[in-house]
């Protein structure tokens, strides 16, 4: 397909990291590295995140609590609220408690820091799967 310069968006998993934490993003890109049909993108605050949502249109968000968790949370509940990411893969990263107000039924999956970024892949690649088959 790629040969022939066909369309191979629909066939990639765009997944949008929401941290201010390099380190972070480099050890999920190395993690992630060898799947061709992933394309990593990633934005530092709330106004990014809505901006790279709308132009990606992201398989997976992955929202690092660190960055505050008021705008956190408002980036869960903005995703959650627009129905054209009510199927969007949602992992939360947190730096120490959770938050109360956070909708659990909301959140795909979630890791408490610091956590191990092989398992946090490992469950990326089960949740992208589990999606296509759906």
């Amino acid at each position: 397909m790629k040969e022939y310069h066909l369309d191979l968006s629909r066939l990639e998993d765009k997944i949008l990291i929401v941290t201010q934490d390099q380190a972070l993003i480099n050890s999920l890109k190395s993690q992630l590295s060898l799947e061709e049909s992933l394309l990593i993108e990633s934005a530092a605050s709330g106004f990014e995140c809505g901006f790279q949502a709308e132009k990606h249109h992201p398989s997976c968000v992955i929202i690092d609590f660190s960055i505050g968790s008021r705008e956190a949370l408002q980036i869960c509940r903005n995703l959650r609220r627009c129905a054209e990411f009510a199927n969007t893969i949602l992992i939360v990263l947190f730096p120490n408690s959770s938050p109360a107000s956070l909708d659990y039924n909301r959140v795909s999956e979630f890791f408490k820091k610091p956590f191990d970024v092989a398992l946090l892949a490992e469950h990326l690649r089960t949740l992208l799967d589990i999606r296509t088959l759906i």
